[in-house]
């Protein structure tokens, strides 16, 4: 009974000393000088490990403005240019991208996060990841994310506000972290109101055999008729802007001899194409981010979860990071080519499992997606063979992806200094699970990484003030046993 006692207590003090929210992103606005106001984002990780973040940020244009969303740049601390250790192996630093949006809320049809809001208003949605240079670093608490210079439209009509929102946070793995967002004001004005994000309760369902959800990314069949054979991995669906998808296979059949065997498709990327270099971007303009890990790991890498030690664990996150844009990829698209070793031709057929399947359209809203497995045949095998037990079909467990901010599901936080009121009803990021695996809420990113996430809504501390009673009602109870 002591013991009992001793663990409830342990318990108690745990509960009681877990922090009302998690991390924060702050808007902190610097002194009007020259017509201008230097707006930091600001990272409050609160002892959390934080490897990517997302918000929305919403303004007034009749009292400040952005020309452009390039008047929004990364901190260099934390950012890719410039800093020799991103270049390292492995990466040194946070070596941090940002992926930018800006939007007028008076635009056909209205853009994400911007529902309800009045023409006046604009949306900047900034997203914070390891895409260019994927990696598992976290970001520094206190650090600057990034940076916005606005422009002071009507001096006389400030202090103005800048409304916080979708505020997502991940770590480096990609796993969901509860976050909360502050407002700013330029010009002065009231104390920021911290906005506690509402985590979404993800619905894993079993997919059939072959995909028939909107979007599909399938991984390719092919014979082995060398030591190496190259595996396509294709999507179709359309409005499409991102995808990601994890590949399973047995290493004592075939094996990626690094990340980079995988590449993505010329047609779709950045490299060479002079449209991704054009004001509007000109074609898809996607980049691939990579990650090969061994289920034999320890600990076990995500989307390892229940595969024996001989499996490997190929991640790939394709999406318009490096160079941002709306631009969806054509259906029917190759994302990207796997180049796989044959280890042992007479062990063929391989199965190549596809699970933690995730799509999203161009401003990062999920769509609902699925896809197939694929194989590699040894000569005169079938094309199609059936799961063995190579690999171990993934359990109905959400598996974050790497490095990514969960999509956004566009519940706007409107400014408090517009006529229109704040909603404060959260609005739940669902996910679908795919066949041999489930998706999870993220948004994918790109060889050189972004994908975008989230949910936002007003929320307090005060919710949690019930877990101050549970030591006394522990004391009551404790008394009377006691004295029976």
């Amino acid at each position: 009974m002591r013991k009992w006692t001793v663990m409830g207590w342990t318990a108690l003090v745990a509960l009681c000393a877990a922090p009302a929210f998690g991390v924060t992103i702050e808007l902190v606005a610097g002194d009007v000088a020259d017509g201008k106001s230097a707006v930091n984002i600001v990272l409050r990780s609160e002892g959390s490990n934080v490897g990517g973040m997302q918000n929305d940020i919403l303004f007034d244009t009749t009292k400040v403005n952005l020309p452009a969303a390039s008047a929004c740049k990364v901190n260099a601390a934390i950012g890719t240019a410039g800093n020799d250790g991103c270049e390292a192996d492995p990466v040194e630093g946070p070596c941090k991208t940002l992926s930018r949006n800006l939007a007028s809320c008076g635009a056909t049809p209205t853009p994400p996060g911007c529902e309800g809001q009045p023409a006046t208003v604009s949306r900047f949605r900034g997203i914070v990841a390891a895409t260019a240079v994927p990696n598992n670093n976290s970001i520094p608490d206190g650090a600057v994310l990034y940076t916005c210079d606005f422009s002071i439209v009507d001096a006389a009509g400030l202090p103005a506000t800048l409304t916080n929102s979708n505020v997502v946070a991940s770590d480096p793995f990609g796993t969901r972290l509860t976050a909360t967002g502050t407002n700013g004001t330029i010009g002065g004005g009231a104390e920021p109101t911290p906005t506690e994000v509402v985590e979404p309760t993800p619905t894993p369902t079993t997919a059939p055999v072959a995909c028939t959800a909107p979007i599909c990314v399938n991984v390719g069949t092919a014979t082995a008729t060398g030591a190496k054979v190259t595996i396509n991995v294709v999507a179709t669906g359309n409005n499409l802007g991102g995808a990601q998808n994890d590949i399973l296979f047995d290493t004592t059949k075939v094996n990626l001899a690094a990340a980079s065997a995988c590449k993505i498709n010329a047609a779709i990327g950045t490299a060479g194409n002079d449209g991704c270099e054009a004001d509007p971007v000109e074609g898809p303009c996607k980049t691939l981010s990579r990650n090969l890990a061994s289920c034999g790991a320890s600990p076990t890498p995500p989307g390892c979860e229940g595969q024996p030690a001989t499996v490997s664990r190929f991640r790939g996150i394709v999406a318009a990071t490096a160079v941002p844009n709306n631009n969806p990829i054509p259906t029917g698209s190759v994302l990207y080519s796997c180049e796989f070793d044959v280890v042992n031709a007479g062990a063929l057929p391989a199965v190549l499992t596809n699970s933690n399947i995730v799509a999203s359209d161009p401003f990062g809203t999920r769509l609902e997606s699925d896809g197939s497995d694929g194989a590699i045949n040894g000569e005169g095998e079938p094309p199609t063979p059936t799961n063995t037990p190579d690999v171990v079909p993934p359990t109905n467990t959400p598996v974050p992806p790497t490095n990514t901010p969960v999509p956004p599901t566009n519940t706007p936080v409107p400014p408090t200094n517009t006529a229109v009121p704040a909603t404060n009803t959260p609005v739940p990021a669902t996910a679908t699970a795919t066949r041999t695996a489930t998706a999870v809420p993220t948004q994918p990113a790109g060889e050189d990484d972004d994908d975008g996430c989230a949910i936002a809504a007003d929320g307090s501390s005060n919710s949690r003030a019930w877990i101050l009673l549970i030591p006394a009602f522990g004391l009551v109870a404790l008394r009377r046993r006691r004295r029976a």
